[in-house]
């Protein structure tokens, strides 16, 4: 897939947070919850499984791609492994996996792009809101 030229799309969530400065049409995109610290130290397979468990907008035609995906995902768990390695080596696996990742709707600018999901951090305010309506205080 080509590059696109010109600055990388702001996510809807930069957006928000900028006042959307376009002043164009906010898409309104489901929340998914915030990532979880303990997500970061997995495997390349646990990886790959969990793509594919929360990539549910993939379809059988994307199979090329998530295949490809987890070759790279592989290959660069191997490369990192690899004692003296030299850092392009490591840099370029792992370009690869960002740019697999995004063409499945794995980050933030694809999947609003795709009209998916947005990512909602929910503040410690409105968790006690929802705490004490759920309590029925």
């Amino acid at each position: 897939m080509p590059s696109r030229p010109g600055r990388p799309p702001k996510t809807v969530e930069q957006k928000r947070r900028t006042g959307n400065p376009g002043k164009r049409e906010l898409k309104v995109l489901p929340p998914v919850a915030p990532i979880r610290a303990a997500v970061v130290e997995i495997t390349a397979e646990e990886a790959v499984r969990r793509v594919l468990e929360a990539g549910y907008w993939l379809a059988d035609s994307d199979a090329p791609t998530v295949a490809l995906l987890r070759d790279a995902v592989e290959d660069y768990a191997r490369i990192r492994a690899i004692e003296g390695m030299p850092a392009k080596e490591v840099r370029d696996a792992r370009a690869e996996v960002a740019r697999l990742a995004a063409d499945c709707g794995f980050n933030p600018s694809e999947r609003s792009r795709l009209g998916l999901a947005e990512v909602t951090a929910r503040s410690k305010l409105a968790e006690i809101q929802r705490n004490r309506a759920a309590s029925g205080q």
